[in-house]
Formats: C-alpha cells, structure tokens, sequence
C-alpha cells in the first residue's frame, strides 16, 4: 500500500477521532510534510518508530496513545528532537486528550524521557502523562527558550510542571487535574544579588488557566520552602483563571490583571 504514495507530501487526520492505528510501514513515506495525527499501536509496522524516517515533517504532529509504544528504544527511534521543522507538538498517552492515565504507566517516565523534541518548539500541548517526575529535559530552562504556549491536563500522579517560569517568550498556561501538584514554581531560587535588573517570572505570561489541582497551595517556593519575595511576578499576566483549587490561598499581585 505504501509503495504506491510514495510522492505523498501533505496527510491530514484532524477529526479523525475513531483512527485506532496508523497504515502499516508509514514510515515509507519518507517526502511527508504534514502528518497531523499519528496513532501509536504495538502491531509491527505500526509503532512509533515509523516516525523515524519523516524527517521533512513541518508544522504541527499530535501523537496518541503513547502508552502503546513497546520500549524506550522506540521512542528514541522516532528521533523527535531532529524534526526540526515541527512548531507544535501535541503528547496523548490515550486515544483522546480527556484520557486518564491507567494502571499500565510504569514505562511512562523512561518513554517520555526520548521523546524529546527540538527547543524551537512554540506549541506544546501534554494529556494524561502517568509518571510521578517529569523527564530530565523538562528541567532544562533553554528547552523553553521558544515556547509560547504549554498546556498540561490529566497528570494525575505528577508532582511538578516543566521549567517555563523563566521562558522568555511563553505568553499561555494552562494546568488542569494534576492531583499532586503543590506549587507551580518548584525550587525556584535566586543565587547571588546586585542584578541590574529585577528578575522576572514569567515575563511575557498574558493567560493562566489553573482547574481542578486539589494539591495547590502557592505560585512558588524556594529550596527552604520559604515564599520568594522581592521579584516581578507576573509583569503582563491580563487573564487568570483560577477553578477547584481549594488550597491555593493567596495569589501574587498582578499590575495589569484585567479579567479574573
């Protein structure tokens, strides 16, 4: 089947809700541009090491049910981090982003450790991780250095977010039933004094979603477990939305806040 759509350069899947796996071997198809959705099985030909070989991919990729993928070596076999020309990525441990982690996701912290992708990514969009710690990749700040929007939902057993405080360029955030989460700035430290200039937290920040994390209690902490003072926080945050956060007792001040 592949052979004959060699020459195939754009395959759109968007609403293709009931797609339980990708054609066998599409892989093959090696002069992609555009894959929009690819659906992870176990079958042979099906994995996502098929990715592997797309590397002409552009533009954005959504990827399901990543708790098929059989090992860590396929997952570094689809070699994310060299599609250089992808700007949005979209992670889904179940078919659909509402999916909540099940009792198989003892892998997902080694799996999603080599699904890393380039730094330049701008969009990056993350359902229903199952691990408790995020991958050593997400604690680098330069990883983020591009990223404009990150949306986080059904990390269920997760104790903390990627390292996006201090992007310089992330102007949304949305976080949604991560149960264990207690603070969104974990181990935020300042090392050192006379800066020039204040250091700012989340400096390009204009929209924040935060719904159904039970575990919240503060915006941040420092090694001490003290609260931070005495830094810009959140310089050009407009929208805030704060629902089912029943611990988070107090918010800092936001100077051009306009819809809470």
């Amino acid at each position: 089947m592949m052979m004959g759509l060699r020459k195939l350069i754009h395959l759109y899947l968007f609403g293709c809700d009931k797609l339980e796996r990708m054609p066998r071997n599409i892989g093959q198809l090696n002069n992609l541009h555009t894959l929009t959705t690819f659906v992870v099985d176990n079958r042979d030909g099906c994995g996502i090491e098929e990715l592997k070989e797309l590397r002409q991919l552009h533009g954005r990729l959504e990827l399901y049910r990543l708790r098929k993928i059989k090992s860590v070596n396929h997952a570094k076999e689809a070699n994310l981090q060299q599609k250089k020309n992808l700007s949005e990525l979209l992670f889904s441990w179940g078919r659909t982003k509402y999916n909540k982690p099940g009792n198989e996701a003892c892998n997902d912290e080694e799996v999603f450790q080599h699904l890393k992708p380039h730094s330049k990514i701008h969009f990056l969009e993350l359902y229903g991780y199952g691990g408790i710690a995020i991958p050593q990749w997400m604690s680098v700040p330069q990883m983020f250095r591009c990223l404009r929007q990150l949306v986080i939902s059904n990390w269920i057993r997760c104790k903390n977010i990627p390292v996006v405080w201090l992007s310089p360029s992330l102007e949304y955030l949305s976080l949604e039933n991560m149960g264990k989460l207690k603070t969104v700035c974990d181990n935020l430290c300042i090392e050192g004094g006379g800066h020039s200039t204040p250091l700012q937290v989340f400096p390009k920040l204009k929209k924040m979603d935060l719904k159904k994390l039970c575990s919240l209690e503060g915006w941040a902490e420092n090694n001490a477990g003290v609260a931070i003072d005495g830094l810009v926080i959140f310089p050009v945050l407009e929208e805030l939305i704060i629902r089912e956060c029943p611990k988070l007792a107090s918010f800092p001040l936001c100077p051009v806040l306009k819809d809470l």
